[in-house]
């Protein structure tokens, strides 16, 4: 006999790919989000992170959503380090506009950053955005409240977990959207309290994160 909410010797199967483990959970398995959470720490503490690949969901319909307080991203520096200036653009803006804005963003991408988008080469993608970042003034659009979610059996703001039972907290038990266009970017920092973060990419291209494994903090 076992204990169901004791965690298990063995994590659930795994992949890595550019030294980040790669797991595959079904929704079933996220349905106890805390138990698989315990199930794959060890692994995540080692790594410093982890990706979740869940199926696919039927998204929320996205023609009535704004994105409130979107902003220019100003990058001002050299010799690798930079700041990013906000700069507003208007109190909200509707997905539509904003997607007509990535549009035009993005036939600015120059012939080796058309390429370099569907290679999949990280490393020279890379690269370019910081030998460019001077070049460009992407559009980023944070903290809207909200979700696109549907499934019932899973949400990111109601994950079983001790957080469920404090008020509403914007980004932390409740649900924010984020929106970019090529280019933009978010600065290094800590979370609230010292707590996990969980992003969930929902549409659009795949995103780069840094992050620092505890064996190097």
């Amino acid at each position: 006999m076992s204990d169901s909410n004791s965690p298990p010797k063995c994590p659930p199967p795994f992949t890595v790919e550019d030294n980040v483990p790669i797991f595959r959970p079904s929704i079933q398995e996220l349905q106890n989000f805390p138990f698989y959470l315990r199930q794959i720490r060890t692994v995540g503490a080692h790594y410093g992170i982890v990706k979740l690949i869940p199926p696919k969901q039927t998204l929320n319909n996205k023609s009535k959503l704004a994105i409130y307080a979107p902003v220019l991203q100003l990058p001002e520096g050299r010799n690798g380090i930079f700041q990013i200036q906000p700069k507003p653009i208007c109190q909200s803006l509707s997905l539509q506009k904003f997607s007509h804005l990535n549009e035009a963003i993005e036939s600015l991408r120059s012939p080796k950053e058309h390429q370099l988008k569907f290679s999949k080469n990280y490393n020279d993608l890379e690269r370019q955005f910081w030998k460019t970042i001077g070049l460009s003034t992407p559009i980023y659009g944070a903290d809207s409240p909200g979700s696109l979610t549907q499934n019932k059996n899973f949400s990111i703001s109601h994950l079983k977990t001790l957080l469920d039972i404090l008020p509403p907290i914007p980004g932390v038990n409740k649900s924010m959207l984020y929106f970019g266009t090529w280019k933009s970017c978010f600065c290094w920092h800590t979370e609230d309290m010292d707590l996990f973060s969980i992003n969930y990419l929902l549409i659009g291209e795949q995103k780069q994160w840094y992050f620092i494994p505890p064996s190097q903090t």
